[in-house]
């Protein structure tokens, strides 16, 4: 019986092989055939699903995103069309989020001035010691 052992198959994905035991426990690649000395042996099928998981990890999909993809695909389906969806939908969430982490730096950028400008140096210290209150 021939294959990749844990040990290979995790240096060739360039991954751990607990990642490789992680990512058989949530199904994302199928439990593995045993040597007659129990050791875990892989395909090359194996390693190519590892490969692809790998990858998609780069458009910082969630691994149960990924499990979605490998289902398509498993269907028979190719997942482009999710995966467009997936993308997208990280590029909105993130420019949502820069969207927000902006008005929060303009609106501490502000409080520090008016505070500055209130207390002098201090500013920051005076307000957590409560001597002065900025006003939103």
């Amino acid at each position: 019986m021939s294959g990749l052992r844990i040990g290979q198959l995790a240096r060739v994905a360039g991954v751990s092989a607990q990642t490789v035991r992680y990512y058989e426990r949530l199904g994302l690649i199928a439990p593995p055939q045993r040597s007659e000395a129990h050791y875990r042996l892989y395909s090359e099928a194996d390693l190519e699903r590892l490969l692809i998981i790998r990858r998609a990890k780069l458009f910082n999909l969630s691994l149960d995103e990924i499990k979605q993809l490998l289902e398509l695909s498993s269907q028979g389906v190719r997942p482009c069309q999710r995966l467009d969806e997936l993308v997208r939908g990280h590029l909105q969430r993130l420019d949502e989020r820069i969207r927000d982490l902006t008005a929060f730096r303009d609106d501490l950028a502000l409080r520090y001035e008016r505070s500055r400008a209130v207390t002098g140096d201090g500013a920051v210290c005076a307000i957590i010691e409560g001597q002065h209150l900025p006003t939103a």
